[in-house]
Order: structure tokens, then sequence, then C-alpha cells
């Protein structure tokens, strides 16, 4: 393209200061997306450690639950005797607390 054609857009020639300094900004924008992607990329890492963390002892309080939760019972089978002898002592059944119950 010609001057002419060049002016008549808006278009100006870069004086050689210039390209210089369009040069430092194209560093500075190279150097900010790096340091955006590579503080991005630790924010991703952190936060898939946290919730695989978070994961794996939400299973393992599950487990340790479940295990806790289980009741284990001591069981003996009853026989009876064959001795003749009978044992009688005397007393009262009562109860621990006692309420009075009525009718509404």
């Amino acid at each position: 393209m010609s001057q002419e054609r060049h002016s008549q857009l808006g278009i100006h020639p870069l004086d050689p200061g210039e390209a210089g300094e369009l040069l430092k900004r194209q560093q500075i924008v190279r150097r900010t997306r790096l340091i955006v992607i590579v503080v991005l990329v630790l924010l991703a890492v952190g936060a898939a450690r946290t919730v695989i963390s978070r994961v794996f002892n939400a299973r393992e309080l599950q487990a340790g639950t479940t295990e806790r939760a289980k009741q284990y019972v001591k069981t003996a089978i009853a026989k009876s005797s064959d001795a003749t002898q009978t044992l009688s002592l005397p007393g009262t059944l009562q109860g621990y607390v006692q309420s009075p119950i009525s009718a509404t």
C-alpha cells in the first residue's frame, strides 16, 4: 500500500521508539498470561487436593463408623439341671422407679 493510502486509513508508520515500546507491551502481556495460567493451575491443583482429601476422609470415617456400630453379644445355651434340689429364697419384686398411672 502506498503512503497516501495509509494516511487515509489512519495507519501511521511506527517510529523506531514505538516499536520497542510495542515489544515491551507484548512481553508484559505474555508474562501476565503466563502468571495467570500458573496461578490458575496452582488453584486447580489445590482444589483437587482438597476434594480428594475430603472424599478420602469421608470414606475413612464411614468405614470407622460402620465398624464401631457393630454390636457384639455373648450368648450361652441354657440347660436344665438334673439336680432335684430346689432353692427357694424369700423376696419381693419391685420397680426401681414407681409412677402413678391413671386413665384420662
